[in-house]
């Protein structure tokens, strides 16, 4: 039986914004972008710099919640980015 591990909101901008881990273990996770659309990637040593002009990444269309699963995303840190200030809200299921 699938729990709600943790659940959090994280104002986005431009610029990248790493989002901090609160589960090491999650089963997936669920973002939605209520307002903005926002382009996420696996955060670490080796990930892309986010900017517009960088097609890298994976969109969550403004208005839109996605289940990202733990096989394919893992459950590190996620960094994010958005064309206009937008707060997304961002959960860990275990």
């Amino acid at each position: 039986e699938a729990t709600m591990a943790s659940t959090s909101q994280a104002l986005i901008w431009y610029q990248a914004t790493t989002l901090i881990a609160t589960s090491t273990n999650c089963s997936s996770r669920i973002v939605s972008a209520p307002t903005h659309t926002v382009r996420l990637t696996v955060a670490g040593p080796s990930a892309p710099v986010l900017d517009p002009s960088n097609a890298v990444g994976h969109l969550i269309a403004t208005g839109t919640t996605e289940v990202l699963d733990s096989g394919l995303w893992g459950c590190g840190l996620i960094r994010a980015h958005s064309w206009a200030s937008t707060t997304i809200t961002i959960s860990d299921v275990k």
